[in-house]
């Protein structure tokens, strides 16, 4: 292993920062017929979730780690395609194109619990609903409601400890300690062990609020 190759498994991708998107499509039903419209949408749920996959699928320069293309083989078409038909440039860009392109692999998971603010837009904020959008992206999460025994706090921590070992490679173990969470506007602290000659431990935390979330990594928010 090379120095660059040390340095790259020692590092988490830098944070996307969130944006608003003028002359988005959505979309409504009105008396029985589809009628298309643009908003302005703000992404932070959105760019929270890209934020999180980028760091646990990629090395800092954008490419895949090592298991990663195995693990999304086994996920949603949308979600597999977005990562294996972009380059790693691409893939960490803050472009405003490429934030589009994020937008649209998001929309269209209710039957999962993603709830949207407007026509089919716009995810709206709590860990339930970040969680459904994992669950839709990744088949392996779903759960298919509540757990016996569990209630609904519990159930949450269960299901985000589920999503951050599925996401673990052999160059970074991911986790979520808590046995419990109070509620689903509370943020949520996670541990990256990045694997190498070097063993090192970066915290993570989601910061979710009811009307915005964002996510901190040391000295960055993307907010």
């Amino acid at each position: 292993m090379d120095e660059t190759d040390l340095v790259q498994e020692q590092c988490l991708t830098r944070l996307i920062p969130q944006a608003v998107f003028d002359d988005i499509k959505a979309t409504s039903i009105v008396d029985g017929t589809s009628e298309d419209f643009v908003i302005l949408q703000r992404d932070c749920v959105e760019n929270l979730v890209r934020n999180f996959l980028n760091m646990a699928f990629l090395f800092p320069n954008g490419e895949l780690r090592p298991g990663v293309e195995e693990k999304l083989s086994m996920t949603h078409d949308k979600l597999r395609t977005y990562y294996t038909a972009h380059t790693p440039e691409e893939r960490i860009s803050n472009d405003p194109e490429m934030g589009r392109r994020w937008l649209e692999t998001t929309i269209g998971f209710e039957e999962f619990g993603v709830k949207y603010a407007q026509a089919n837009r716009e995810i709206t904020s709590g860990i339930d609903i970040i969680l459904a959008l994992m669950e839709g992206f990744i088949p392996y999460l779903r759960n298919g409601g509540a757990i016996p025994g569990k209630d609904p706090n519990q159930y949450r921590a269960y299901k985000l400890n589920k999503m951050c070992k599925w996401l673990s490679t052999e160059t970074i173990k991911i986790g979520f300690n808590p046995k419990n969470i109070s509620n689903n506007h509370e943020d949520a602290k996670i541990t990256f062990k990045l694997i190498g000659d070097k063993n090192q431990k970066e915290t993570v935390t989601l910061i979710i609020g009811k009307r915005h979330v964002c996510i901190r990594h040391r000295d960055q928010l993307s907010a």
